[in-house]
C-alpha cells in the first residue's frame, strides 16, 4: 500500500511533555527510534508495553488531519509546501489546564490527555488543517470505511467528506496515551499510575507552536515526524478564546 501522511501537533523534543510522555510509549516518533520503555508506578510492564502498543505506532501527538494517502503520486513536496503555508498563518498559543481523562466507552476507550476548553484556537488550527490541505487527500478505501463500523449520521458525513469521522464540530484535541482497558478495577489502577507519571503536566498549559508532517511508509510501519513548520515567530501569543 502507498504511504500515508497526518499533520499532528507533536511536541518538540525540548518540551516538557515530550521529554516526559515518550519513556511511557517507549518510541520516540520526531526520530522514529525506540528508547528505554517506562511503565507509570504499580503498573506491571508488559501490560503496560500491550496497552501503548498502538499509540507507539502512530507516535505522541494530537491529530490535526487525520492520516490519509497522497492523492497522486509525487506530491509530498507540494504538501510540505502547504502545511508550512498552513502554520504561517498562526501564532503561537496556550491551551489551558491539561488534564488526564478516559474517552469514549470502557471497551474502546483510552486515555488521553486533554485540553480545558474543548472551543477555542486549537479549532481554528483543526479546521484550517482539514479543509485547507484535503485536496491532497485520496479517498478512503472500503476497508478504511467499513472498519469506522457505528456512526452517527454526522460523523458518517464527516468521513466522506473530510476522511475522518471527529473533525470540526465533533472534533476534540486529545493526546492518546494508551489502548482500551474495559476492566474497571485495572482502569483505575492506570489511571491513578498516570497521573502520578504525568506530575506537573497535569494542571498545566500546553504551547501550540507549530505543526508537524507525519509520514508512514506502509500500513505495518509507525507513523515518523518527516517536518515541523513553526508557527509566526511571536512567543507571546496566548490563547484567550
Amino acid at each position: 500500500m502507498p504511504a500515508r501522511y497526518a499533520v499532528y501537533y507533536a511536541p518538540a523534543a525540548t518540551d516538557a511533555l515530550h521529554r516526559v510522555a515518550t519513556p511511557l510509549l517507549g518510541r520516540d516518533a520526531l526520530t522514529g527510534e525506540n528508547v528505554p520503555q517506562l511503565a507509570p508506578p504499580d503498573v506491571d510492564a508488559t501490560f503496560w508495553k500491550a496497552l501503548t502498543r498502538v499509540p507507539a505506532h502512530y507516535g505522541l501527538h494530537a491529530t490535526l488531519k487525520a492520516p490519509f494517502e497522497l492523492r497522486h503520486p509525487g506530491m509530498e513536496n507540494q504538501l510540505l509546501l502547504a502545511v508550512g503555508e498552513v502554520a504561517s498563518h498562526f501564532l503561537p498559543f496556550d491551551l489551558p489546564s491539561l488534564s488526564l481523562a478516559y474517552l469514549g466507552k470502557e471497551e474502546k476507550g483510552f486515555y488521553a490527555l486533554v485540553a480545558g476548553e474543548r472551543r477555542s484556537l486549537i479549532s481554528f488550527l483543526e479546521r484550517a488543517c482539514v479543509m485547507d490541505l484535503d485536496a491532497f487527500r485520496a479517498p478512503l478505501r472500503t476497508e478504511d470505511v467499513a472498519r469506522r463500523g457505528d456512526l452517527t449520521f454526522r460523523e458518517r458525513s464527516n468521513l466522506y467528506m473530510w476522511g475522518y469521522h471527529r473533525v470540526l464540530d465533533e472534533f476534540r484535541f486529545h493526546v492518546t496515551l494508551t489502548d482500551a482497558i474495559p476492566d474497571a478495577g485495572r482502569r483505575a489502577l492506570v489511571g491513578e499510575s498516570l497521573r502520578a507519571a504525568l506530575g506537573e503536566m497535569l494542571g498545566a498549559p500546553l504551547r501550540i507552536d507549530a505543526l508537524t508532517l507525519f509520514r508512514q511508509e506502509n500500513r505495518n510501519r509507525p507513523f515518523t515526524a518527516v517536518a515541523r513548520f513553526p508557527f509566526a515567530n511571536v512567543t507571546s501569543s496566548q490563547e484567550t478564546a
